[in-house]
C-alpha cells in the first residue's frame, strides 16, 4: 500500500470502507427464504391544523430487508387520497417499512417522516399509520448567556430516530442572535451551529444541545456557544502568496511534556488560499507544521508546482523539535498568523510504487518493491525499509535496497518501504509502499489476471481476476499508463484514448477479506496498447500552373509505416493520381489541388493527414514570343519594345529594360531613350505578360549590338573665294570628342563633286552659277560615325579674262594732276571704281579716275586702286605700280 501523502487514501481505509459499503449493498444479506409473496397493506393518518384526523396522500412507502437495505428492484408504493398503499413482498420475513413525503407533494409541507418500524411478517399483515406534522424552533444564539450575532452560521436541526433526519437548509442567524427553522421532525432533537470549511471561525456550540419538540408546536430554545479555539493559519511562499496543497500536522502534549505523533487521519492539505484551521477542545500545548511533500500529479494531472519549499513549523521554526507551543486562552482563542516556507528547488515527479508478486510477506521470501517511474531523469534513489513499533516508525538495519528479506524478528510486524529521490537542483521527495504483516496471511487467487478488450481507441478494455480464496469483499482495480496512475481510473473497465497509444496499460488489484484482517492480496497485470501512427501533415510543392509538376512531401512518419497518396481537386479524388507526384492538366485551371496520405501499419490504426490545398490552379500562355527591339543602338536614340503575339489574347504587358543585364532603375515603358550610361552596353528587355487566371509570364529580348556614343560636331564652314579657279577650305570646327578621322565630300548645288574627297576645293568653270556646300565625316571607335554638311556657299562667279594692272598718267608735282589708265579687260566691266593711296594710305574723297597733287603729297609716293564688276563676274581689284616721289 502507498503511503506518501497526497496519493490516493491510504489501501487500508479504503478497503475497510468498501467492504463497509460492500455490506450496506447486498440485499440478501439477511432476507429471508424465497417463498410465495405476502402482502403489507394499511392506512396513513395524520392530524391537520384544527387537530382533526385526515387521510394522507402521497406519502411514499417502501419495504427494505431486515438491515435497512433497499431491493433491487425497489419495493414501494405511495398512498391514495384516502390514504391506502399496499406493497407486495417476495416471501415472508423480518421487514424495515419506512414512511415519508417527498420533495413538492403537498403533504411534506405538513408532515415529518414517521420513524422506520421493524415487522416480522409471516402473512399478510396490516400495518396503519400516523405521521406526525412538522414542529417548529425559534431560537436565540447565546454567548455566555447573551443574545450573539454569528452572521456565518447555518443553525440545523437532527433527529436521529426518523431515520437520521436534518433540516436543510440551515437557518441563518440575525443579527440579533435570532434564528427559526420552520419544519422540524417531532422528538429529541439535537441543534448545532456550523460554519462553512472556509469561513474564519469565532464560534462554536457548545456540545450536546438537545431539545424536545411537539408536534405541530413552536418550541422556543437558547443555544449556547463559545469561542471557537484552535489554529486558523497559512502557508506562504516567500513572495507572500498562499500555497494549495501543503500537508499539515498538528501535534499536541501534556503542558511541558513530549508531543505526539500528530493526528493519524487525512489527508490534511491547505486550501486554495493557503489555509487550514484546527479545533481544540482540551487544555493541552499544541504546535502545527507545514510540509510541502504532496505530490498529487501523479493522481491529478497538472496539480504538481515547479518548486518545492522546506518543512516550517509554528514559529516559523524548520522542524518539530524547535516548534513554538501554544494553547488557546480567554484572550486569544484562536492563533491566526502565516507561516513562510523557504525555496528548496525544483519539483521532482516521484513514482508510484508497487510490490511485485501477490503480497505473500513470509519470513525468509524476498520482497521487492518497484519504485515506479520517477523524474527527472537523474535522480538517484535510496531506500530504507522501516516499520511501526506502536509509537514511532524504526528503520530496519541493512535493509536499505529495493528488496527486503523479513526475518523471525519481524513477525506481527508491517514493513514499509521508504523511497527518497535526490536530484541536483531538485527538492529531495519521498515515496512509501506498505507490505502484509510479515506471518500474516492475505487472499489468494486462482487463476491469473487478464485484460480483455480492444485496444483500440474509443474502445473499452477489461480488467478480470481469478477466484480469491476466502472470497474478497471490495476488490478494487487502479489503471497506470507506464508506471503513472491514469486520473480518475478506477474499476475494471477503461476506455481507451489517444494517448495511451504504444504504451504499456497496466491494472492493479488489491483485494481484502476480514478473516485476514488488514492484509490484502496485490497483484498487476498489464498490456501494450497498439501505438499510433504518427505523421506529419503533407504539404505540396511546386508550381500552380497547368503543365507544372506538383510534388507530395509527406514529412516524416512513424518507421515502417507504408504511405498511400491521393490527389483531390477541389476536395475530390482525382481518378488515378496515386503518386507522390502530380502533373497538372486544363482540367485542373481555377481548382485547388491537396494531396491525402494515408499511412498504415500492422497493427495500429490508418492515420490519414490531408495538406492544405493550393491556391488555385493558374493556366499558361501557349504563345510568348521572344520581344523585338527597333531603334538605333546610339545614346539619345529611342528603343521600342515590341511584345510581339502572345495566345491566349488579352494580356497586358509590363516591360523592364536592361543595360548589359542589370534592370534600369525607373526604365518600365515600352520604349527607352538611350543615356550616356548605356554607352558601351547592350540593352535588352523583359516583357511580362499577365492574364486574370493564368501563370504571368516573362520572355526577354535578344540583346541589341554595344551602344554607341555621339559626336557633338559644330557645322563645318568653307572659307575661300567664290569664284572660279580659287581653292576652297572645309573648316571643321571642335568636335567632341574629336574623331580619329576625318572625311570630306564637296557637292556643287547638292550634287557630289567626283574626286572632291579633301578639304580643299578647286573651283572650275563647271562651278560657276553653283552653291558649294561641304559634308565632313567622322569616325571614332565606339562612337556613330556623324556627317556634318556646311551652310551652302554664295553661287560661284567667272573671273575677268583680262583684267591688266591700271597705270598713272600725268606730271608727279603738286598742282598737277594723276590719271588712272585702267587698260583693256575682257569682257568688259560695267563697273569701274578707284582709290588713290599716298604712301600707302587711302587718301580721303580721292575716288575719281584723277587725282590732282596737293602739297601733302610732296616727297610721298601715290598709287590706285581699280575695282571693276560685272554680273555674274568676280569684282576685281588691280593695283597700280606707286609713282615717284611727288615734287
Amino acid at each position: 500500500m502507498r503511503l506518501s501523502s497526497g496519493s490516493r487514501p491510504a489501501v487500508l481505509l479504503s478497503a475497510l470502507l468498501g467492504a463497509l459499503l460492500a455490506l450496506t449493498l447486498l440485499p440478501g444479506l439477511a432476507a429471508p427464504a424465497r417463498a410465495a409473496t405476502v402482502v403489507v397493506s394499511g392506512k396513513v393518518t395524520g392530524l391537520d391544523a384544527t387537530g382533526a384526523t385526515v387521510a394522507i396522500a402521497d406519502v411514499f412507502v417502501e419495504a427494505k430487508d431486515a438491515d435497512g437495505d433497499t431491493f433491487d428492484p425497489r419495493i414501494y408504493d405511495y398512498t391514495a387520497t384516502d390514504g391506502s398503499y399496499s406493497l407486495t413482498l417476495p416471501t415472508t420475513g423480518t421487514y424495515q417499512i419506512a414512511m415519508e413525503c417527498w420533495g413538492d407533494y403537498p403533504c411534506a409541507q405538513e408532515y415529518a417522516p414517521e420513524p422506520t418500524v421493524t415487522k416480522v411478517v409471516s402473512a399478510a399483515t396490516t400495518y396503519d399509520a400516523t405521521l406526525e406534522r412538522w414542529g417548529r424552533i425559534t431560537g436565540t444564539v447565546k454567548k455566555n448567556g447573551v443574545a450573539t450575532a454569528w452572521p456565518t452560521a447555518e443553525i440545523t436541526a437532527d433527529n436521529d430516530a426518523r431515520d437520521y433526519w436534518r433540516s436543510y437548509p440551515g437557518a441563518t442567524v440575525a443579527d440579533n442572535g435570532t434564528f427559526t427553522i420552520d419544519k422540524v421532525a417531532p422528538g429529541t432533537v439535537a441543534v448545532q451551529g456550523n460554519e462553512p470549511w472556509e469561513a474564519e471561525n469565532f464560534l462554536t456550540t457548545v456540545p450536546n444541545q438537545t431539545f424536545t419538540v411537539t408536534p405541530g408546536q413552536t418550541t422556543a430554545i437558547s443555544l449556547a456557544v463559545e469561542d471557537w479555539k484552535g489554529f486558523y493559519l497559512r502557508a506562504v511562499d516567500p513572495s507572500g502568496a498562499p500555497m494549495d496543497k501543503v500537508r499539515w500536522n498538528v501535534f499536541s502534549r501534556p503542558v511541558g511534556g513530549a508531543w505526539d505523533n500528530g493526528l493519524q487521519y487525512g489527508p490534511l492539505e491547505t486550501g486554495a488560499d493557503g489555509r487550514m484551521k484546527f479545533r481544540i477542545s482540551d487544555a493541552k500545548e499544541y504546535t502545527l507544521c507545514f510540509y510541502d511533500d504532496v505530490y498529487d500529479d501523479n493522481f491529478d494531472p497538472g496539480s504538481q508546482r515547479p518548486n518545492r519549499y522546506g518543512t516550517r513549523c509554528l514559529g516559523n521554526t524548520p522542524d518539530l523539535a524547535s516548534a513554538t507551543a501554544w494553547q488557546p486562552t480567554a484572550a486569544q482563542p484562536k492563533l491566526k498568523q502565516d507561516l513562510t516556507l523557504p525555496l528548496v528547488g525544483k519539483s521532482m515527479q516521484p513514482g508510484d510504487p508497487w510490490t511485485t508478486g501477490t503480497g505473500v510477506t513470509a519470513v525468509g521470501t524476498p520482497i521487492t518493491v518497484d519504485p515506479g517511474p520517477w523524474s527527472p531523469a537523474e535522480v538517484t534513489l535510496s531506500w530504507q525499509w522501516k516499520y511501526w513499533n506502536g509509537t514511532q516508525l524504526v528503520a530496519i538495519p541493512g535493509a536499505t535496497s529495493p528488496t527486503y528479506t523479513p526475518t523471525a524478528d519481524m513477525v506481527g510486524k508491517r514493513p514499509v518501504a521508504y523511497i527518497t529521490g535526490t536530484a541536483p537542483g531538485y527538492a529531495t521527495a519521498t515515496a512509501a509502499w506498505g507490505v502484509n504483516t510479515v506471518g500474516g496471511t492475505a487472499p489468494t487467487m486462482s487463476g491469473s489476471l487478464s485484460i480483455t478488450g480492444d485496444l483500440s481507441v474509443g474502445s473499452t478494455a477489461t480488467a478480470h481476476a481469478g477466484t480469491f480464496t476466502p472470497a474478497v469483499e471490495y476488490p478494487s482495480w487502479w489503471w497506470y499508463l507506464d508506471g503513472r496512475p491514469i486520473f480518475g481510473a478506477q474499476g475494471d473497465t477503461i476506455e481507451i484514448t489517444s494517448d495511451m497509444r504504444g504504451k504499456k496499460l497496466e491494472a492493479r488489484i488489491t483485494a481484502y477479506n476480514w478473516d485476514n484482517g488488514d492484509n490484502e492480496y496485490f497483484n498487476r497485470v498489464s498490456v501494450t496498447v497498439p501505438g499510433a501512427i504518427s505523421g506529419s501533415t503533407p504539404t505540396v510543392t511546386g508550381t500552380t500552373a497547368v503543365g507544372s509538376t506538383l510534388t507530395a512531401n509527406a514529412g516524416t512518419w512513424t518507421t515502417g509505416t507504408t504511405l498511400a497518396h491521393q490527389w483531390l481537386r477541389d476536395g475530390a479524388p482525382i481518378s488515378g493520381a496515386t503518386a507522390t507526384t502530380y502533373p497538372l492538366v486544363t482540367a485542373d485551371q481555377g481548382k485547388a489541388i491537396a494531396v491525402r496520405v494515408t499511412g498504415t501499419k500492422t497493427g495500429y490504426d490508418p492515420v490519414v493527414k490531408t495538406s492544405a490545398a493550393t491556391s488555385a490552379i493558374q493556366g499558361v500562355f501557349t504563345t510568348v514570343p521572344t520581344p523585338t527591339i527597333a531603334g538605333t543602338t546610339a545614346v539619345g536614340s529611342t528603343l521600342t519594345a515590341n511584345p510581339g503575339t502572345w495566345a491566349p489574347a488579352g494580356a497586358t504587358f509590363t516591360y523592364q529594360w536592361y543595360r548589359s543585364g542589370t534592370a534600369i532603375s525607373g526604365a518600365t515603358a515600352s520604349t527607352y531613350t538611350l543615356t550616356a550610361s548605356d554607352q558601351t552596353k547592350t540593352m535588352t528587355v523583359k516583357v511580362t505578360g499577365v492574364l486574370s487566371g493564368y501563370v504571368s509570364r516573362s520572355s526577354t529580348s535578344a540583346a541589341t549590338a554595344a551602344v554607341l556614343g555621339v559626336f557633338a560636331a559644330p557645322v563645318p564652314t568653307i572659307s575661300g573665294t567664290k569664284a572660279v579657279g580659287y581653292t576652297l577650305t572645309a573648316g571643321l570646327g571642335t568636335w567632341t570628342p574629336a574623331a580619329t578621322t576625318y572625311t570630306y565630300q564637296w557637292y556643287r548645288s547638292g550634287a557630289a563633286i567626283s574626286g572632291a574627297t579633301a578639304s580643299t576645293y578647286k573651283l572650275t568653270s563647271t562651278d560657276v552659277g553653283k552653291t558649294m556646300t561641304v559634308k565632313v565625316t567622322g569616325v571614332r571607335s565606339g562612337y556613330v560615325t556623324k556627317s556634318v554638311v556646311s551652310a551652302a556657299t554664295s553661287a560661284v562667279l567667272k573671273v575677268f579674262i583680262t583684267a591688266p594692272v591700271p597705270t598713272i598718267s600725268g606730271t608727279r608735282k603738286v598742282g598737277s594732276t594723276l590719271t588712272a589708265v585702267v587698260g583693256t579687260w575682257s569682257p568688259t566691266p560695267t563697273g569701274t571704281t578707284y582709290k588713290w593711296y599716298r604712301s600707302g594710305v587711302l587718301i580721303s574723297g580721292a575716288t575719281a579716275r584723277t587725282y590732282t597733287l596737293t602739297s601733302t603729297d610732296r616727297g610721298k609716293t601715290i598709287k590706285v586702286v581699280v575695282t571693276r564688276s560685272l554680273a555674274g563676274y568676280l569684282t576685281t581689284s588691280r593695283t597700280s605700280a606707286a609713282t615717284a616721289a611727288i615734287a
